[in-house]
């Protein structure tokens, strides 16, 4: 049998707990402003003007009927709360200083290095999407050429190209490893010129490039310049 001292504890009426009933309270208060605020949260996200625009296309009986509806309210619910920017950026960061992770937009090198991951993945018809980019140049090229003006295009190197050594296990597509080179030809086959900045940055772009960002540095704008 159980000391008296201990049976006493674990009397329901918390007796022998004086804070019990205002932790109960704080709880409870803690609870319904819980509440209050994803019902507001989910307010807000269905006024505002995108959310409404997706609504008006389901609000009818036969897209209630086909789940279309509560497909959209869920749309609503996942991408316009109030709050969706900052608990973004707060995981963001909650997942980058605790596992030292990224995203799926963001990959991490070494070095505390990152790098966008639309430059390390291959794209569904590239090759097809550059064609149709290069044959858009030319067509400006050309038509700027009637006007006696030279068009040069500046092809800005992917910083995962750049700055390889900082990958460190990071992933690089062979179509992205291609691209660059591929898109310059496809441009001198259409006889538009382009600045080879790859060239002039040689392969010290680790100090020409923001370690946390995907742009140039000062450094780097300088050296392109």
């Amino acid at each position: 049998m159980a000391p008296p001292d201990i049976l006493a504890r674990r009397d329901p009426d918390g007796a022998d707990f004086p804070g019990r009933r205002g932790a109960e309270r704080a709880l409870g208060l803690i609870t319904v402003l819980v509440l209050v605020l994803g019902l507001w949260q989910g307010i807000a996200a269905i006024a505002t003007p995108q959310a409404q625009r997706r609504l008006s296309e389901v609000l009818r009986l036969d897209a209630f009927l086909a789940g279309r509806t509560a497909a959209a309210v869920n749309h609503v619910m996942a991408h316009d709360l109030p709050s969706d920017g900052w608990l973004r950026a707060a995981g963001g960061a909650l997942r980058w200083m605790v596992f030292g992770a990224g995203s799926t937009q963001v990959m991490p090198g070494c070095g505390n290095w990152l790098f966008l991951t639309e430059e390390l993945r291959p794209w569904p018809e590239a090759e097809v999407a550059m064609a149709a980019r290069a044959a858009l140049v030319a067509a400006v090229a050309a038509r700027l050429a009637r006007d006696n003006i030279a068009l040069r295009v500046a092809i800005v190197p992917d910083k995962a190209r750049m700055v390889a050594s900082q990958r460190c296990g990071v992933s690089y597509a062979a179509q992205a490893a291609a691209r660059l080179p591929a898109f310059t030809a496809a441009l001198a086959a259409r006889g538009v010129h382009a600045v080879d900045f790859a060239a002039a940055f040689g392969w010290d772009g680790g100090a020409l490039y923001y370690r946390t960002d995907t742009h140039w540095n000062q450094d780097g704008a300088r050296r392109a310049a």
